[in-house]
């Protein structure tokens, strides 16, 4: 497949996770025992949100969307899909070709993405296609596609006030 696929697979992957990511919120039965802490469903506070325009501003509400999206986004995918995966195979990094597959590498990729993470399913899929979008398209496509998912999940928080998500 050629280089010009990379941005459209990204995006498409990236979509794909913000979906994955959004639509199990509505089940009470997901909230209770899928996001950290487990067995306690989050409820919606009073107190509004730090993030909220009309607590902080526009010009924070847009440099948290900014840092989500542009910055925490490449760098995880950095750490996570090009340095953490290769260094799990072989402590000389630079010397695993970024497509070499690995399954346990891959699993405690996987494994350390989620723990740092507060809804550990949506992390652990979104982890894996992250993962298996930089392994077999490249590390750009997989940063696509995790700046694709934080700019659409800040977009949704923005836009629909579920600020839980921040």
């Amino acid at each position: 497949m050629g280089k010009m696929h990379v941005v459209p697979i990204g995006i498409l992957v990236g979509v794909l996770v913000t979906v994955l990511w959004i639509v199990p919120e509505v089940s009470d039965f997901y909230r209770t025992w899928f996001c950290w802490p487990i067995g306690s469903l989050p409820t919606p506070s009073s107190e509004p949100s730090p993030y909220d325009p009309a607590v902080c501003g526009w010009a924070l509400t847009i440099a948290k969307l900014i840092g989500s999206a542009f910055v925490i986004a490449p760098v995880e995918e950095v750490f996570f899909r090009s340095f953490l995966y290769r260094w799990l195979q072989q402590r000389d990094f630079l010397a695993v070709p970024p497509s070499r597959f690995d399954l346990s590498a891959f699993l405690w990729m996987v494994f350390l993405f989620t723990l740092e993470h507060d809804r550990p399913l949506a992390a652990a899929m979104a982890g894996a296609l992250y993962g298996f979008t930089a392994i077999r398209f490249g590390l750009v496509s997989a940063i696509m596609a995790h700046v694709t998912t934080n700019l659409l999940l800040a977009l949704h928080v923005i836009f629909s006030g579920a600020w839980a998500f921040w």
